[in-house]
């Protein structure tokens, strides 16, 4: 008689327990996935298009007489016509020309829907449209007389203005909070960087103080109340006798209000600065560049060629400019020249 222990792992017998391996456990099936399923959007599954294309679309232009037209335009101009995105298509040859470049703008407007709803809606009036047409409805003469004004007043529109020429191209820097008018460097100098962050770290240190004095002037109201409510009265706060303004001058409002004055003084001065002008030597700098810019490509072309470079002449402006720097180039030599020999014979 055997009788087999609760943790299944042993056999009891006459002889005692005997120990028996445990049965192997069966094997681990993983469930398989679930078939992948692709759907095809409507707009792009054939049973849609097909249908669409040939039960409705080429019904329409059949029935205002525009098929012929059409396979004569495509013949003569691209497959796809120019459509400028604001005029109806031209009208072309028909018995409804005008009826016809309106459909065609509408299905073109249409092609790229993805919204189920808007495309049912959209199908379902082009085939009470084909209905109105198979049934020669006068009101299409209407719609198509309609339709021919609005495209003539169109066409007789005055054109629109061009859109204007920007005074100021890339060449200039624009003014902001922190820096003045400037040419454009390339590369930039040190200088000119250097000035950017500095100024950066000016008004926003201007503004944490500023915040500060707000701060601050808040805490002392506060701290004043609650000094008059207890009755207690010092130095610093007013004496009771007197105006506002005259309890104001005697107390501790003055040194902060002069201290938020300097400091919107500096910020007013970066606004100042963002509103500034480009000065006459700074546009004369610009265009001087730019002359010199197109005379370096000229020459490059020519370079290219084998034929000798050209040089322009220079205008007054840039004559002067070259003897102040030819100047102060003489300058700097002759100091440097009496530092020399002073380091000779001291």
């Amino acid at each position: 008689m055997a009788d087999t222990a609760g943790d299944g792992g042993t056999l009891t017998t006459k002889a005692g327990k005997v120990y028996v391996a445990r049965p192997s456990r069966l094997p681990y099936v993983r469930k398989p996935p679930a078939p992948e399923v692709h759907t095809r959007p409507f707009f792009r599954d054939p049973a849609h298009t097909r249908p669409t294309k040939w039960s409705l679309y080429r019904p329409l232009i059949r029935a205002m007489g525009g098929a012929a037209a059409l396979a004569a335009a495509r013949i003569a101009s691209p497959p796809r016509e120019a459509y400028d995105g604001f005029a109806p298509l031209t009208p072309l040859s028909g018995t409804y020309p005008h009826l016809l470049a309106s459909l065609r703008a509408r299905w073109r407007t249409a092609r790229g829907w993805t919204s189920m709803r808007d495309t049912r809606a959209f199908l379902l009036a082009e085939e009470r449209f084909l209905s109105t047409l198979s049934a020669s409805d006068p009101v299409l003469a209407k719609r198509e007389a309609a339709l021919r004004s609005s495209y003539d007043a169109y066409l007789a529109r005055p054109a629109p203005p061009p859109p204007p020429r920007p005074l100021l191209t890339g060449g200039y820097m624009r003014p902001t909070k922190f820096s003045p008018p400037l040419p454009r460097m390339k590369p930039q100098p040190r200088a000119i960087a250097g000035m950017f962050a500095h100024r950066q770290r000016k008004r926003e240190h201007r503004i944490l103080k500023l915040r500060e004095v707000f701060e601050n002037r808040r805490d002392i109201t506060a701290e004043l109340r609650m000094w008059r409510t207890l009755g207690i009265e010092d130095e610093w706060s007013s004496p009771v006798s007197g105006t506002r303004e005259e309890r104001r001058d005697a107390g501790w409002t003055p040194p902060l209000d002069a201290h938020a004055a300097r400091i919107e003084e500096g910020l007013n001065a970066d606004a100042r600065r963002a509103q500034a002008m480009f000065p006459d030597d700074v546009i004369e700098r610009v265009k001087a560049a730019r002359r010199r810019r197109d005379v370096w490509r000229v020459n490059k072309a020519r370079k290219a060629r084998g034929l000798e470079p050209i040089f322009p002449p220079r205008s007054e402006q840039e004559e002067a400019a070259r003897a102040v720097k030819r100047a102060a180039r003489e300058a700097r030599l002759a100091e440097a020249a009496a530092r020399e020999a002073q380091k000779k014979d001291p």
